[in-house]
């Protein structure tokens, strides 16, 4: 991987490099730990949380001509603890894993608390997110009603989440939703494909109508969670889809960036925007009740 974080959890997520760590870190213990004859750096992978090492920030090997992070097998102290289950399921350790969305969790994993925790605390930042990388405007009513339906899909179990892709497996698990009256970003991909079509009918303000202004039934939706190697990194994709009447009218292949979700959450608060009515939201419909504090 080419990413790590310092700490697990919510913490800002940087491309590794020897600068970067060592003004991140100070040069400091822990993560700077004598191990025999060496010096060994290490720091946490931002997907699963296990501890990894850092490989080739100061000595290149010939098979490893840049620096990237593996994962440790093993806790490292003052790092992280190591989960194997978690790391069994990390899109670094296991780029090309096929996924499906009844690969769950059990439901009292810690795992399955923490995704709805976090999305009970973070709702607003990743409906912010969904907007940019779609297009679509989400209105409130919208964000109400795809709650529900992640939470009945079992989202919150899905092997596949984890902290960098949250906002967008929020997308994926969850059921189709009609795309009619919403409004679109002026420079989105969808808004420009979807002008060129002549069942459709780009209002003034942006909004998806009929050409004959009657209502339709224009779906979107998101499927195919893949995970694939990129170099010393991971290509992690969904695909989301538009269609009418079963036909497709617009597909697009969206990346997951495993720094956005982590670093607009650690903006400071001067600069960082919060949306108190899908906070709201999020607090009526999603429910943390005692079973998903047990542990297994």
């Amino acid at each position: 991987m080419d990413v790590y974080k310092l700490k697990p959890g919510l913490q800002p997520i940087h491309r590794i490099s020897k600068e970067q760590f060592e003004n991140d870190t100070n040069k400091q213990w822990p993560w700077y730990q004598e191990k025999g004859t060496e010096t060994v750096q290490y720091a946490v992978c931002p997907a699963c949380d296990n501890p990894i090492r850092l490989v080739a920030l100061y000595k290149r090997y010939e098979n490893s001509p840049s620096p990237h992070g593996r994962h440790s097998p093993e806790s490292i102290q003052g790092i992280a603890d190591y989960d194997q289950g978690e790391y069994d399921n990390c899109p670094y350790a296991n780029p090309g894993m096929k996924l499906e969305k009844n690969m769950l969790r059990e439901e009292k994993n810690p795992k399955s608390y923490n995704t709805l925790s976090l999305l009970r605390e973070q709702f607003d930042r990743i409906i912010y997110l969904l907007q940019r990388a779609t297009g679509i405007v989400f209105s409130e009513k919208l964000a109400r009603d795809m709650l529900p339906s992640f939470i009945s899909m079992r989202g919150h179990l899905y092997i596949g989440t984890n902290l960098c892709n949250l906002p967008l497996m929020f997308a994926y698990m969850t059921t189709n939703q009609n795309l009619y009256g919403r409004i679109l970003d002026k420079d989105s991909k969808i808004i420009k494909t979807l002008k060129n079509n002549k069942n459709i009918q780009i209002s003034d303000n942006n909004q998806v109508k009929t050409s004959n202004n009657n209502f339709i039934n224009i779906n979107f939706f998101f499927v195919d969670h893949k995970i694939s190697r990129l170099d010393t990194d991971c290509n992690e994709t969904i695909t989301f889809k538009v269609v009418i009447k079963n036909k497709t009218i617009f597909k697009e292949d969206i990346a997951i960036d495993p720094m956005h979700f982590h670093n607009l959450v650690n903006l400071p608060p001067e600069r960082s925007f919060r949306n108190q009515r899908l906070l709201d939201i999020a607090a009526e419909l999603i429910p943390i009740s005692d079973k998903y504090k047990e542990q297994p």
